[in-house]
């Protein structure tokens, strides 16, 4: 057929095989399906067979009869072609439609079909099944279409396969070779590769169906293509052909494997506690359709008791979809079945869920659920039957045999002390305890007149107004309670009010290249007489630049000269307001230039030897106009070197000259006009003892010990070359390539020990001293590796790399991973004395691949910080301020004076922590709140990360830790408040912090536990501690 579509005039060629021979005295019938109408007579040249005009056509009703012109053979293709002019129309509604040919020697009828599709056009699922047909990954990991074929598809047509904007569906180079089209109709073939492939797009790609392809309805187009797509989610994708030229679109799932981030709340975590509440959180990796009763399944232990009557003939039973919720809708049904030693909740959805959508199943208390005998039970989970594709997780569950809450009576005032955090300790069968104050535990507060005082999840008691309440505790069957007064506040004292304020200097002169900046002072006049500075933006003060463009003023009122010209400051405070004129003159007429009269280099000649000194830096001095001389070695000042055999010594842009081979060469260095040479000479190898050439020489020392034993090493080390130093019977150290700041002697050496143990426990290695002549500066670390003798570290400890700091006088833990053969190595960006002891191992069990784990583990061994009595860490809590001051304190170690507190609030300090905060705010590492004329310390307010940033900046200051003045890059910049800016610049230059993935600093968030130990990790880094 020329044309599918509905009630077109087309031609039709019909193909058969001969069984029996056909002589031109026999017939041949075709009978046309029911809505094709024939003509009343159809011209003989109008159909041939074999390519030969008939001799007989005559139509009768819904057959045509014909009689062939020539003799047909057994087993012979005939075909027959009844060309459009005959005016034979398709049938007017699209379809499926039978046809059949019988001859009058084989009566017996064969029959085929075709489709007839709508006038305007149709797609691949406009066929009698109304299958869409789909695209999947197959197992070879390439995209697999099939769709049942609404018509004829044969060679020559085209197919276009069209992926969303924006996604890439093939790459340039693909050929015909990469696709794959099946056979479609059964035949014992391997299938196709398309004629020809064109990529139309980034997102299109088009292939020619090969000659000896031919499909008929009901057989399915089936091809497979490169799958580039590497992201997971749903992509429509659209396929057409030339003969179906609308669209057909199917989705294509690219999921993970396993179902994603799948974890567990339980109401409370007790054994054998009965009504318990569950949270089950997931990712499904793939998504579910309401409409089409998707499930969940929960695999439960069979130890967690659930209240159901169960069906004998199915093991089954539902339970009220209303208790159990699918984000918050209850679930179409809910099915728990027992069967075979498991237990399965059947979770059908409510609603649609997108690939990975985050989904919450929350089973109510009200399902009576009890939680099995202590232990540590596994639970699982998969999206249907793609139990390949569980996730599992497990929950421990632990006895109690009671709870307290401490204090049992809280006294707080308003204006005074307003809150109060509660302690909840469980009592264990063993008569330990456990602290269950968090509401992760299942532990609930409840206020008997929230009006007065209010409690939060995590049992924070906060005052509301004067009266009594009663706090509830309750954590499984066990409760306590405790008894709280709130009192009235104090007569606050009169507040002090401004009256007015003074900008000074009233008059500013600045001049462009000289002085180009004034910092303001403002102060304010209060209602009592007397006077406050209040110069920075925190005080509420504003200032505007009349023309920026001359002259600017920051936040905290600093003026900086722009251009030449007038300006007026406008200062505002607290309703009142004041002005300061500026005038910015130009710049003086510069001092005349120096010019360069001539230049010298040093040395003038070099001796340089292969396996010994391998390479010499030159000094360029130039002569100027002003008879002064000026260092220009360095390529920056336009000095250049040339090396006249480079295969013999070579020279870098800063005049290092480097040995290549034996042999001789002229150095050239140029310098605007002028120039000198250099005379090099670099002499073979020395013919004595054999040694490796080397970055370095190396001299030994036995000290007054025994004569095998070397106790010292010292090597000379190239700083761009780097290199190791050895002591065979300690350690060793591995220095980078430019690690060094200059050439310089790196010595090894064996020491006594400057304390003799640490906490008891003897070191287990040497004591070895690691200097370098190069002074205490790294620009990179070195890893200092150590020999020890683990047979003495007792069960329970692990060996450990320790540093000698003499500022404290004692042993600081550093840390260090085992190498084997007794070796540890550690990384450090300083030099020092190290040995080797034996620690305790802090081991907790949610920082296993953590990406803090190694700050926390340096913190933890030098007891700053400490994990719960689960053995967790719990790196994501937030960090108060009392907290991380001290540990803060306790990284610098601190000492404690006895002075007492200033902050208002001190009596809400624990006694742990008041030596701490009283040390650190005499240290000038704290300053508090400013509120009611007072300073407020607020211990227990969570600290944030633009608060930390002060605090480490300070501590930078205090120690005269200069760090790079460069402006940090963060996305975010804009929101850090002016108080903070320089903070955050100074502890992000010195590589304290870094901010997070997306490149911002998030001033406002809360600080972690898990941030806290990496500041406070860079710092002691910054430090060298």
């Amino acid at each position: 057929m020329s044309t599918y579509a509905a009630a077109a005039n087309t031609s039709y060629q019909f193909k058969f095989t001969v069984m029996q021979q056909i002589a031109p005295t026999d017939s041949i019938t075709l009978k046309f399906p029911a809505g094709i109408t024939l003509p009343a007579a159809i011209d003989v040249s109008k159909v041939l067979i074999g390519g030969v005009p008939v001799a007989m056509a005559n139509v009768v009703g819904d057959k045509l009869q014909l009689k062939p012109s020539q003799l047909l053979p057994s087993y012979s293709v005939a075909f027959v072609t009844i060309d459009a002019t005959a005016l034979i129309a398709n049938p007017a509604a699209p379809g499926y439609y039978t046809f059949e040919i019988s001859t009058s020697v084989d009566t017996q009828a064969a029959s085929g079909r075709i489709g007839i599709i709508s006038t305007g056009g149709a797609s691949l699922a406009d066929n009698p099944y109304s299958d869409k047909g789909y695209v999947e990954i197959d197992r070879d990991g390439n995209l697999r279409f099939r769709f049942t074929g609404p018509t004829i598809l044969k060679g020559g047509d085209t197919v276009t396969v069209t992926s969303p904007a924006g996604t890439v569906l093939s790459g340039t180079a693909i050929a015909a070779t990469d696709i794959h089209i099946e056979s479609g109709m059964g035949q014992e073939n391997d299938g196709y590769s398309p004629a020809s492939v064109t990529r139309l797009a980034d997102n299109q790609l088009q292939f020619v169906l090969p000659p000896e392809y031919y499909l008929i309805p009901d057989y399915s187009l089936t091809f497979s293509i490169p799958n580039l797509f590497d992201q997971y989610g749903v992509y429509d994708m659209q396929v057409t052909t030339s003969q179906t030229v609308k669209p057909n679109t199917v989705p294509l799932i690219i999921t993970p494997d396993k179902v994603q981030e799948f974890s567990i709340t339980t109401g409370n975590p007790w054994a054998d506690e009965t009504n318990v509440p569950y949270t089950f959180s997931l990712q499904p990796n793939e998504p579910l359709v309401a409409d089409d009763d998707d499930y969940i399944m929960l695999n439960l232990p069979t130890q967690l008791k659930v209240p159901v009557v169960l069906d004998p003939s199915t093991n089954s039973g539902t339970i009220d979809p209303n208790l159990v919720r699918v984000n918050g809708v209850p679930a179409k049904e809910a099915i728990y079945s027992s069967y075979f030693g498991m237990s399965i909740l059947r979770v059908i959805v409510p609603q649609n869920i997108p690939l990975l959508g985050r989904t919450e199943i929350a089973v109510s208390g009200n399902a009576g659920w009890t939680n099995p005998a202590e232990g540590t039970y596994a639970f699982s989970v998969y999206p249907k039957y793609s139990s390949s594709s569980s996730a599992s997780v497990s929950v421990q569950y632990k006895k109690i045999t009671g709870i307290s809450a401490a204090p049992q009576t809280v006294q707080l005032q308003l204006g005074g002390k307003v809150s109060q955090q509660l302690k909840v300790l469980a009592q264990q069968p063993n008569n330990s305890v456990l602290d269950v104050t968090e509401a992760v535990y299942g532990t609930a507060y409840r206020s008997s007149d929230s009006t007065v005082a209010t409690v939060t999840a995590d049992g924070l008691i906060e005052a509301k107004q004067s009266g009594t309440s009663i706090i509830t505790v309750t954590s499984g069957a066990y409760s306590d309670t405790v008894s709280v007064t709130v009192a009235k506040a104090d007569v606050p004292p009169p507040v002090d009010e401004t009256t007015g304020i003074t900008a000074a200097p009233r008059t500013v002169q600045l001049q462009l290249g000289d002085k180009v900046s004034q910092q303001l002072t403002v102060t304010a006049k209060l209602s009592n007489n007397s006077m406050k500075d209040v110069t920075d933006a925190v005080h509420g003060t504003a200032y505007r630049s009349s023309d920026s463009k001359v002259a600017t003023v920051t936040a905290d009122g600093l003026i900086e000269a722009k251009q030449s010209g007038t300006s007026i400051i406008t200062v505002t405070s607290g309703g009142f307001s004041d002005t300061v004129n500026v005038t910015v003159a130009k710049a003086d007429v510069p001092p005349p230039v120096n010019e360069i009269t001539g230049i010298t280099a040093a040395p003038r000649i070099v001796q340089l030897q292969l396996g010994d000194k391998v390479s010499q830096q030159l000094t360029v001095t130039a002569q100027q106009s002003n008879n002064s001389v000026k260092d220009v070695t360095e390529a920056v000042y336009g000095t250049a070197y040339r090396s006249s055999d480079s295969t013999v010594a070579s020279v870098t842009t800063g005049g290092l000259i480097e040995a290549k081979q034996a042999g001789t060469a002229v150095i050239t260095v140029t310098n605007s006009v002028y120039s000198v040479t250099i005379n090099v000479t670099v002499n073979p190898v020395y013919s004595g003892p054999t040694t490796a050439p080397s970055s370095s020489t190396e001299t030994t020392s036995t000290g007054t010990g025994s004569a095998e034993e070397l106790l010292s090493v010292e090597k000379e080390i190239i700083a761009k070359i780097g290199g190791a130093v050895t002591l065979p019977s300690a350690g060793s150290v591995m220095i980078p390539p430019e690690a060094l700041p200059v050439d310089g002697k790196v010595k090894v050496a064996v020491q006594g020990n400057p304390s003799s143990n640490i906490t008891g426990r003897a070191n287990i290695s040497r004591v070895v001293d690691f200097t370098s002549s190069t002074g205490t500066n790294l620009n990179k670390p070195i890893q200092i590796s150590l020999k020890y003798d683990g047979s003495s570290i007792a069960p329970g400890l692990k060996p450990a790399v320790y540093v000698f700091n003499r500022t404290q006088g004692k042993w600081l833990y550093v840390g260090g991973v085992v190498t084997g053969n007794g070796t540890i190595a550690i990384d450090v960006n300083y030099w020092g004395t190290f040995a080797v002891f034996s620690a305790e191992q802090h081991v907790f069990i949610d920082m296993n691949g953590h990406w803090a784990a190694q700050y926390v583990d340096r913190l933890a061994g030098r007891n700053v910080v400490d994990g719960f009595e689960d053995r967790t860490f719990r790196p994501d809590q937030s960090v108060t301020r009392v907290q991380l001051v001290k540990m803060i304190a306790d990284a610098l170690a601190l000492k404690a004076t006895g002075t007492p507190t200033y902050f208002a609030d001190s009596n809400l300090l624990p006694d742990w922590a008041k030596d701490t905060i009283a040390q650190a705010a005499q240290e000038g590492l704290i300053q508090g709140y400013e509120e009611k004329g007072s300073a407020w310390f607020k211990p227990n307010q969570p600290l944030t990360r633009a608060e930390l940033a002060v605090i480490l900046s300070r501590v930078l200051d205090r120690n005269a830790v200069h760090a790079s003045k460069g402006v940090a890059a963060f996305t975010d910049q804009k929101d850090i408040p002016e108080w903070a800016q320089p903070a955050v610049m100074a502890v992000s230059g010195a590589n304290i912090v870094s901010g997070y993935p997306d490149g911002s600093f998030r001033q406002a968030g809360y600080v972690t536990r898990a941030e806290a130990a990496k500041m406070i990790y860079m710092l002691l880094e910054s430090l060298h501690i």
